[in-house]
């Protein structure tokens, strides 16, 4: 029998046999578990058991030692409680955040559609193309309402994406391509709408592997590897520096010109870097919940 950290006794342990506790170190105080506050503080601060501690007198850990069997198997309960929950939704999670991303190739073409070489082959190819944007960002939305039965992050983001698609739709479908300069009352909101939108998504990524960590479902490497939650909030504040860069860049050449007109530029070319980071991103979370999905048993501790 492995020796304990707190120096309790194994033998006389009332709840040894029924959390098939193999014994202090080789169990909750093992490098792979954190069962016990108590472990985890003498493995943290390099002592092999509390004794050599010079905070041992006071510690409140400590005092409670008898309940940390109590305390672990009220943890290990609720953790597979979160763990039950969250593989219910990886399935749901991997199909739609795949359908988001292969969005990504209907758009693109309507993209292309809207280029100078394709309307000077084909005049009408802008009016289609802009008909295929609008169906996909209206997808697009729907879609991120989906994702929102089990992430409400994703709520407010398909709403603010479906009101912007419908308006610019409505936008370009009255003026088509040149609109007059008094639609600025009507674009400018609809950008911060669309700020919001992507805030709100970027949200909802980052909080789905935030979900998926505390759930301690997956393997460490999914998130070293692919993606953690963290990236989203990083792309998220890169994302509104362009953005304010742009909108800046467009004020300021109303007073000098050159200037702002570098500062639209950097902004603009920010905002295309952040967009394919963004769709590399989605990719790899989309990717996570795929592996996840077909592994069957999800759960592996961290």
């Amino acid at each position: 029998m492995a020796g304990t950290y707190c120096d309790k006794l194994c033998e006389e342990c009332t709840r040894r046999e029924d959390m098939a506790c193999p014994g202090c170190k080789a169990g909750p105080g093992s490098s792979w578990s954190q069962g016990c506050e108590i472990a985890a503080c003498c493995r943290e601060k390099g002592h092999d058991t509390c004794k050599t501690c010079s905070f041992a007198s006071s510690c409140n850990k400590l005092r409670h030692r008898e309940d940390m069997p109590e305390i672990r198997r009220r943890s290990q309960a609720e953790r597979a409680a979160v763990q039950a929950e969250m593989n219910r939704k990886i399935p749901f999670l991997a199909r739609w955040l795949g359908i988001l991303f292969w969005l990504i190739v209907p758009s693109v073409l309507a993209d292309l559609m809207n280029t100078g070489l394709a309307t000077a082959w084909f005049p009408a190819l802008p009016f289609w193309g802009g008909v295929l944007g609008g169906a996909c960002q209206l997808a697009y939305g729907l879609i991120l309402l989906k994702l929102s039965e089990q992430e409400e992050q994703y709520r407010t983001a398909g709403i603010c994406c479906l009101i912007t698609s419908i308006a610019n739709l409505i936008l370009n479908g009255i003026f088509g391509a040149h609109l007059p300069g008094w639609t600025l009352l009507i674009t400018l909101p609809l950008a911060v709408v669309g700020l919001v939108s992507e805030y709100e998504e970027m949200r909802g990524h980052a909080e789905i592997l935030y979900d998926l960590r505390r759930a301690e479902t997956g393997s460490q490497a999914l998130f070293q590897q692919a993606m953690s939650p963290e990236k989203w909030e990083k792309l998220w504040k890169w994302y509104l520096r362009c953005m304010v860069a742009t909108l800046g860049g467009a004020f300021l050449m109303l007073i000098f010109l050159s200037l702002g007109g570098l500062l639209t530029v950097a902004g603009a070319i920010g905002m295309v870097a952040v967009g394919i980071v963004k769709l590399v991103y989605l990719y790899r979370t989309y990717q996570v919940f795929r592996s996840l999905s077909r592994s069957g048993d999800a759960r592996a501790s961290f």
